[in-house]
């Protein structure tokens, strides 16, 4: 699954608002910030895509063992 929060978008956060702040000294700490909020929002956007995909798996492998007996006790009292 790939999500907003892949390597491309913290890069392109990260060098955006370094260039920034190097231009405009007198603001960097500012655009540092701007930059530290930006890149959490992109992780929050990047946690709400990949946590439906993964509850979905879940479910999907939940299924499948349920079709298959597995983890139910079917196997108990077969002399194991």
């Amino acid at each position: 699954m790939v999500t907003v929060g892949e390597r491309p978008t913290r890069v392109l956060v990260v060098a955006a608002t370094a260039l920034v702040a190097g231009l405009r000294p007198q603001d960097a700490a500012t655009w540092a910030a701007v930059g530290a909020w930006a890149a959490l929002v992109v992780a929050v956007v990047a946690l709400g895509q990949l946590l439906p995909v993964l509850r979905r798996q879940l479910r999907a492998l939940d299924a499948a063992d349920d079709v298959h007996g597995v983890g139910r006790g079917e196997d108990e009292g077969r002399g194991a």
